[in-house]
């Protein structure tokens, strides 16, 4: 199972959500939105690149064109309309987010998620 992580890791924290099992790949990719960015882009402009960020990595890991999404951030987490903007943009990029999860506690999220993935596969 791939997972994307966007948020900036305690240490170890990425070796933990790995060692749940071994068919677990965790590309770490922190900071992409930094506060920059958040101040000089309006909502729909940082949905669009959100989503063109979704579907590029989708694509980079090949998902299938519909897998599960997990959504962490306060913006994501708390704004339930520009987390479904973001989900209908990556869709309209041809990659649909099945089940988006909103994660309020990425780490921990992180490895539930893999562990019933993992359980599933099985």
């Amino acid at each position: 199972m791939n997972i994307l992580c966007l948020l900036d890791l305690p240490d170890g924290d990425a070796e933990k959500i790995e060692a749940v099992d071994p068919s677990i790949s965790l590309t770490m990719a922190p900071n992409w939105f930094d506060g920059e960015i958040r101040e000089s882009w309006d909502e729909f402009t940082a949905a669009q690149h959100l989503a063109l960020l979704l579907t590029a990595a989708a694509r980079q890991l090949q998902l299938p064109d519909s897998a599960a999404l997990a959504m962490a951030g306060g913006l994501l987490v708390h704004q339930p309309a520009y987390r479904q903007l973001v989900c209908d943009l990556t869709a309209e990029q041809g990659w649909i987010p099945a089940q988006p999860q909103v994660i309020t506690e990425p780490v921990a999220g992180a490895i539930q998620i893999a562990a019933d993935r993992v359980r599933q596969m099985r």
